[in-house]
């Protein structure tokens, strides 16, 4: 492994430790403030998934749903984070276009990888979701769709770069 895909381990394995050992009540509210929108939180059932399974991501829709609803620690990190796991339906749909999300399925390595898209998107823009979704046209939405657009490596600190201070 390099340094940098140390680093990324060692920020994943930060943030499943914080969903783990924080405790009950406040700490799932703060977590549900940083995971405000469904494309985060499909994302975030997709990283843990990749987590879990030596960072290659699920082969389809059924199995990420299986391993995050039906899986202990998959379901218990998901709920920590403030996602329906008994509902997963209402998470993987997209509030602006109200269209289901749509997933790359058998994403593998560790990276930022574009893994979680909104099918239609408003007025021609539409998010994708790498460690923090992005808005983009349809070109760059195809490009990143297609894994024409390669993910790239994550700072150490990427994943907490939205991240404020609980207060």
């Amino acid at each position: 492994m390099t340094i940098g895909s140390n680093r990324i381990r060692v920020a994943t394995l930060l943030l499943l430790a914080m969903l783990i050992f924080s405790g009950c009540g406040s700490s799932v509210k703060e977590l549900g403030a940083i995971y405000d929108s469904n494309i985060k939180k499909a994302h975030l059932c997709y990283t843990i998934f990749m987590e879990q399974h030596r960072y290659k991501g699920p082969k389809d829709e059924a199995e990420l749903r299986k391993f995050i609803s039906e899986d202990k620690s998959g379901r218990f990190l998901a709920e920590r984070a403030g996602i329906a796991v008994d509902n997963l339906d209402s998470v993987f749909v997209s509030e602006r276009d109200g269209e289901p999300l749509v997933f790359r399925f058998g994403v593998k390595g560790v990276a930022d990888h574009a893994v979680v898209f909104e099918k239609t998107g408003v007025e021609g823009m539409r998010y994708v979701a790498l460690g923090k979704p992005i808005e983009v046209d349809e070109e760059q939405y195809d490009k990143y769709l297609n894994g024409e657009i390669r993910p790239e490596r994550a700072g150490e600190d990427a994943m907490f770069e939205d991240m404020q201070e609980p207060k």
